[in-house]
Parts: C-alpha cells; structure tokens; sequence
C-alpha cells in the first residue's frame, strides 16, 4: 500500500508513510488519513499543537503540484496543525512538497533520515511542552 497514516506520539504527531509512485487517489486517500489524525487531536488534546512526520525515503513520484494543493485544502482548516517534518532524499519530491507547503503555509523541515527527524521532533515536544505548561 503506498499510504500509511498513523500515530507517532498519539494525538500530537501523526506518522505518514508514502511509497512508490504516488497516484491522485493515493493524495486524496493521504488527505482524508490527516484530516482524521487532525480531528482526534482536536478532540483528544484540545490547544495542544499537533505535527506530522512524512517519511517521503520510498516515494518515487507524485502527482503535479497543483493536485497537491486542491488536496491539501480540508487540512488547513485545523488550527491545531504545526509543522510537517519531512524525511526524503529526492530533490524533486523535496521541491513538490516545499512548493506545497509554502503556498499553503505549512511550516516544514526537511531530513535525510528517519532517525534526524525524529530527534528534531522529539526536541520540538519537549519545547513545546515546556512552554504550553501552567506557570506556578
């Protein structure tokens, strides 16, 4: 299957998986996993920020662009969303994806690997949590 959508962190980091050659149907599949990721945040940890961790490493191709940001649209109606860690070697997915983000707004940081992305999102918890805890 070339979309897998899941927790990391539940409720505050989604983990998605693309592989392969990336169809439209897979975007729009890819979209709906987010957009339910994203609603049981808002439902689970209301205020908390949530982040996505997109393991691009197998992803051979994808669509234009331009059906990227159609399908992106119901995902920039959360609030809660922050930013997506990307994980790719391909400098042309690298480029699809950062177009993407920057049309819609999307905060993103880009890895070689898995292991740098996950260390990046590990230190952006422990940040967060630090400054969304009660002051004494």
């Amino acid at each position: 299957m070339p979309v897998a959508v899941d927790w990391y962190v539940p409720y505050r980091v989604g983990y998605s998986r693309l592989s392969g050659n990336v169809t439209s149907d897979d975007m729009q599949e890819y979209a709906d996993h987010c957009v339910r990721i994203l609603t049981e945040a808002e439902t689970h940890a209301p205020g908390k920020r949530t982040y996505m961790i997109f393991d691009a490493l197998e992803l051979e191709s994808m669509p234009p662009a331009y059906l990227m940001l159609k399908q992106a649209l119901p995902i920039l109606r959360f609030k809660s969303r922050d930013a997506m860690f990307l994980i790719t070697r391909n400098q042309s997915i690298r480029n699809i994806v950062e177009l993407t983000a920057h049309v819609t707004k999307f905060k993103i940081y880009t890895f070689a690997t898995l292991e740098e992305a996950l260390r990046a999102v590990d230190e952006t918890l422990r940040r967060t949590d630090m400054t969304d805890a009660p002051t004494p």
